[in-house]
């Protein structure tokens, strides 16, 4: 069946607050493995007519190269969750978003 949709394009920047720890870091010959939490929380209300609440929470194990101790590789499981509701142009909206699953990457740092 057909469906109704309705898009909307705002950009807010409010800056988030986390936590971020760091456990167990197990070096040897061939690099260091360590696991990385982080936790991030933010509930808004009426903030340009927009009210809503953002969770983020990360679990991540990340591994250091003993040759290139600058860089690194992770593998983690994530989970996003996202509740909102207000106006947009004298329209409402309303949001309910949960994002999950694993992610892999890798970086320098400098």
């Amino acid at each position: 069946g057909a469906g109704i949709s309705e898009s909307v394009d705002e950009t807010l920047v409010v800056p988030m607050p986390f936590l971020r720890a760091e456990f167990a870091t197990v070096g040897g010959p061939l690099g260091s493995l360590s696991a990385v939490g982080e936790v991030g929380y933010l509930e808004i209300s009426d903030l340009g007519g927009t009210e809503g609440a953002f969770f983020d929470v990360e679990a991540i194990l990340e591994y250091s190269p003993a040759m290139l101790p600058f860089a690194h590789a992770f593998i983690g499981y994530r989970y996003v969750d996202l509740d909102g509701s207000g106006d947009s142009g004298g329209d409402a909206f309303t949001v309910d978003v949960q994002l999950q699953g694993w992610t892999i990457g890798g970086g320098i740092r400098f």
